[in-house]
Order: structure tokens, then sequence, then C-alpha cells
């Protein structure tokens, strides 16, 4: 029944992305007789997986490969969709259920060539999920996790612009024929007359000044 819905989430995932590419992130298969409970992806492609029979919970790098087997995870990790939740390749935090102490939340740090578990009370709450959108699911298919990518689209086409002010002249590519450029100045935006690019001195009236294009014949 579990794979059944799992095939069902990614044909309608499938179909939510107009049939684009699926891209596979990797792909690893769990020790032989391992049950898992609980998976879910991480923000950056990285991946946990835990198994309550065996009390083991699977940190799982970006590539695929074992970060971590973590032993004696006697609590079961949340699977609430309304608790925060953090994966990634370098800390996980998740929430626990346990049967002495209530809800608690182990802090996982990954060192060099080892890890670090912290436990304390309560679980974290805040305005928006630690984990809320990232491009990766995870599709279990017995022993075999894989890791899949989904492709966005709501990624912009970015295309080559050229913007152009409002009062700059443009003389077009392939344009036919010569283009008469003239520097022109004016008191009262009515008259204008031919003038020198240079310097100008201050005046007791205002003046301005305009670029004009003219095709030659």
């Amino acid at each position: 029944m579990k794979n059944k819905i799992t095939l069902s989430t990614l044909l309608l995932l499938m179909c939510t992305f107009k049939l684009q590419a699926l891209n596979i992130q990797w792909q690893t298969e769990l020790p032989l007789g391992t049950q898992i409970d609980f998976s879910v992806a991480g923000i950056n492609g990285s991946a946990v997986a835990f198994d309550s029979d065996s009390d083991t919970l699977y940190w799982i790098g970006t590539d695929g490969n074992m970060l971590a087997t973590i032993p004696n995870f006697t609590n079961n990790p949340s699977e609430s969709a309304d608790t925060p939740l953090l994966v990634s390749d370098t800390i996980l935090i998740i929430p626990i259920f346990s049967d002495f102490d209530g809800v608690a939340t182990k802090i996982i740090t990954k060192t060099d060539s080892s890890y670090s578990i912290e436990t304390i009370s309560g679980v974290p709450h805040q305005d928006e999920a630690l984990q809320t959108s990232f491009p990766f699911f995870l599709v279990e298919n017995g022993l075999l996790l894989t890791q899949y990518r989904i492709p966005s689209s709501s990624t912009p086409q970015t295309t080559s612009v050229t913007m152009v002010p409002a009062n700059a002249v443009v003389i077009p590519a392939a344009h036919q024929g010569n283009v008469t450029i003239e520097l022109q100045s004016s008191a009262d935006l009515v008259e204008w007359i031919s003038v020198l690019p240079g310097s100008y001195s201050p005046t007791n009236e205002a003046r301005f000044f305009r670029v004009k294009a003219t095709t030659e014949n």
C-alpha cells in the first residue's frame, strides 16, 4: 500500500510540473532488513530515514553517501507537517515524542568524522517552519531511496535587454543613411537653436538643452 501511495504522489507531482524532466539527485540502498518508518528530503539534497524496529536514524548526504548511522535513536521523530523540522548535510533539528519526557527536540550536528547530539525540552516554535520550500522530494521503494530534484517552473527566463533612458537619442542598428546629431538650446521650450557642447555660464533665466537626430537625405 505504501508503494502505491508513493507512486500516486510521484504521478501527481509529474502532472503538477507539466511532465518536465525530473532529475535524480542520487539513489542509495539502506541495509538489508531496514524498515523505513519516516523519511524526509533535506533543504539542500540531503535526507534522513528512520527505522523504529532497530531505533536507527540514517543521515544521507547531498551525494547519496551515508553521512552517519545513528543507533539508539529511541524516540520517534515527529511526522506532523505542522512541526518545524530541519534537515541538511550539516545539522538536523528533529522534534521527537518521548514516553517519559513528552515532546523534545534533538539537534544533531555533523563534525569532520562524527556527530554530536543535544536534546532540549519542547519543540521549536516560530512563525514559519524551519524547512519550508525546497526543490527536492524523496521516494521510497523497499530499501531503495531516490532523491529527485523538482524542476523549477517559476525561475524566470533571462533575456538580454538594453535599457534606454527616456531622454536618449538612439540610432537603430543597420539604419539606412547617415544621421546628424545636433545639440540645441532653448529658454522657453518652444524656440530651439543649435549650440555647441561645452561650458555654459549661469544666466538670469533657465536654459534647456536637447539632442536632435535628423536623417540625412
